[in-house]
């Protein structure tokens, strides 16, 4: 039995849903927290997570939309990057088989009826066998084209994992010097 995964639009979709959830999950717990917070009488001095992050400042907005959109990322990539989508055990017996017997045009068939970047990757190399005859050199230079152009596809996600993992640091260092001037200027107000 075939499990066939949501489409990519589909997936984007979802990790867009589960962003706005997880908004939607801090919105109603701030809210909760502020009528909480009216009905007390007692005067406790609580620090809370959402408390910390208002006492940070400007800064600490972004970084929290860095990090859901870090999370969601990768919740998206160990969705989407799994053995299944690259490589099916049945697939590669049907085509052992047809390449076995010299089947070319039913290899390509083979090729051609799965979503596999496996498979388009060696129907790229398939076609280069004309007339029955394999050009070993075009073979093996389609090969890799195709492959360098299949597989890098899944991994562009991971690039902007990169770009967060970059921003993120330098956004908290801008945070904590506006902080710090912050603090110097009320020191300086003070005397």
């Amino acid at each position: 039995m075939k499990i066939k995964l949501p489409s990519m639009p589909l997936r984007l979709l979802l990790c867009g849903l589960l962003l706005i959830g997880s908004i939607t999950i801090v919105t109603a717990q701030t809210g909760a927290l502020e009528a909480s917070e009216v009905q007390e009488t007692e005067t406790v001095q609580k620090t809370s997570l959402l408390k910390m992050v208002g006492a940070g400042g400007w800064a600490m907005y972004p970084l929290a939309m860095l990090s859901i959109a870090a999370f969601s990322l990768t919740v998206y990539n160990f969705m989407s990057l799994r053995d299944k989508e690259f490589f099916d055990a049945d697939f590669a017996q049907d085509l052992s088989g047809k390449l076995s017997a010299v089947d070319i045009e039913g290899a390509k068939s083979i090729c051609a009826e799965n979503a596999l970047p496996l498979a388009r990757i060696i129907n790229h190399g398939l076609e280069s066998v004309r007339g029955g005859q394999v050009d070993t050199e075009l073979f093996r230079q389609r090969l890799q084209a195709a492959s360098s152009k299949e597989l890098s596809k899944p991994f562009v996600i991971i690039n902007y994992l990169s770009i967060i993992a970059s921003i993120s640091p330098m956004l908290g260092l801008l945070g904590t010097v506006s902080g710090m001037v912050k603090a110097f200027n009320s020191i300086a107000t003070v005397g």
